[in-house]
């Protein structure tokens, strides 16, 4: 029998099989990652935009010194090289970037991500919780000074039929002090700040906000756990509108975190997905405490990514 030759559709399909993903992916990037940052000192800057940028770790009374140090990487504006240093908890760094419309919210990652380690080890020392906050952009060429804004650019656009409210600029609003009642309630809000907190962990955390808001709907009668878990999880997406799916693809990421793996495939796109499913679930979780119908929302179908 002759063999029939494979269509080009197939051989696509199978060329996607073959493409690593998971934690494979992310052992193949952290490799071309390491390659390409050891050759930094080969990397012409010259014509690289300049910024400068200050901020502070508080509370101010900790009074943590470090630096100066150099630090240089690849990040969601391309690569970069900058120099960073804190006296007196007052941080100051310029930055150097390969991308000419570097965002301020991409120069504030590379800067933070710099920072991390020096002042995480110094809390570690002293037993304590400090938090960097980054104040001021200037850049260098033009002199245009930009406030660094502390929140993340999530659900920009309007969207008929999602329930998260953006209010970025506002800190006098309505406090549902009746929904706080409610212990799954404000977990899963101070998981969603230590998302943005924390990037690295964004996945994690976000699990943490869906994972906490589905033992809401665990039903008691069920004794055992794991099934327990998939019965609540079923009414969990029922209630709140939210596709099985998209909790088992950021489920998926999430793993790879919780076990202790630097998820190295992680981009701004995937990091801002994972938390607009995140924020808008506990956006509906408030809703249904409130006991307001689920009919008007749109389904909730985010996938996260491989």
């Amino acid at each position: 029998m002759t063999r029939q030759p494979k269509s080009t559709a197939d051989s696509a399909s199978t060329e996607e099989l073959k493409l690593p993903r998971g934690g494979k992916l992310d052992q193949q990037m952290r490799s071309e990652y390491a390659a390409e940052v050891n050759q930094s000192d080969g990397w012409d800057v010259s014509g690289w935009t300049q910024w400068a940028v200050t901020g502070r770790v508080l509370p101010e009374r900790c009074d943590v010194n470090f630096g100066p140090i150099q630090s240089q990487g690849i990040g969601a504006g391309g690569r970069f090289r900058l120099r960073l240093q804190v006296q007196m908890s007052l941080l100051s760094a310029t930055c150097q970037c390969e991308k000419t419309d570097t965002s301020i919210f991409e120069i504030a990652e590379m800067v933070e991500g710099a920072a991390t380690f020096p002042v995480d080890y110094i809390a570690f020392r002293n037993r304590a919780a400090y938090v960097t906050i980054l104040d001021q952009c200037i850049n260098i060429q033009t002199g245009v000074s930009s406030l660094i804004p502390v929140y993340e650019p999530l659900f920009e656009p309007a969207d008929v039929g999602l329930c998260f409210d953006v209010q970025a600029d506002r800190s006098m609003i309505f406090m549902p002090w009746k929904e706080a009642s409610v212990f799954e309630f404000p977990t899963a809000l101070h998981d969603l700040a230590q998302a943005i907190e924390y990037p690295r962990r964004t996945f994690e955390y976000c699990r943490m906000a869906v994972e906490v808001i589905r033992r809401h709907f665990d039903p008691p009668e069920i004794k055992d756990h794991k099934r327990r878990q998939s019965a609540g999880e079923l009414s969990m997406c029922a209630a709140l509108k939210v596709t099985r799916d998209a909790i088992t693809s950021l489920d998926a990421v999430a793993a790879r975190s919780r076990h202790g793996d630097l998820v190295f495939s992680m981009n701004w796109e995937r990091r801002k997905r994972a938390m607009e499913l995140a924020w808008e679930l506990v956006a509906r979780f408030e809703c249904h405490l409130q006991g307001k119908s689920n009919e008007q929302m749109k389904l909730l179908d985010l996938k996260v990514g491989p």
